[in-house]
């Protein structure tokens, strides 16, 4: 009965563990695609008439992280038009959002 007890607190904990670090990973990719909206933006405000290579090879790792469908957009519109990036980001960043929350209520 003891050991069974042990058991049902260390499941618990385990759980309790994935869910705190899930939480974590949803509002750490929050935060990352709010930089790159931001980033992007000021290259629209700023008139600049492409996202530089690196800035969108970093950018396309991490929307592909997240959606292949979002990813594979972004990639076949290889201008590196800020608009188009930020078209993107934006689709991502409520995509995220509502994962978030599904996680939230789930939980």
């Amino acid at each position: 009965m003891l050991s069974t007890a042990i058991s049902d607190i260390d499941r618990a904990a385990r759980q309790a563990e994935l869910e705190r670090l899930r939480r974590s990973e949803g509002r750490d990719a929050l935060r990352r695609a709010e930089a790159y909206l931001a980033t992007v933006e000021d290259m629209v405000e700023d008139d600049l008439p492409a996202v530089p290579a690196a800035l969108f090879d970093e950018i396309a790792r991490f929307v592909r992280a997240h959606s292949r469908r979002l990813g594979r957009s972004l990639c076949r519109e290889r201008g590196d038009s800020p608009t188009a990036v930020l078209d993107v980001l934006f689709e991502l960043e409520e995509r995220v959002q509502r994962r978030r929350s599904d996680l939230l209520e789930a939980a």
